[in-house]
């Protein structure tokens, strides 16, 4: 599982196949971030 910072307050998480690149999902990852990031914020909750 790869886990990365994704935007204020969210994250982008990926399960993947034990024999995957590590270099390779960790470097789509940034770019989906990169990508999507500014859609990808999480305002806090109102309690």
């Amino acid at each position: 599982m790869f886990i990365v910072e994704a935007g204020a307050g969210a994250h982008l998480a990926v399960v993947t196949a034990e024999d995957v690149d590590p270099g390779l999902v960790g470097h789509t990852m940034s770019e989906l971030v990169e990508q999507l990031g500014e859609h990808l914020v999480a305002p806090p909750r109102a309690s």
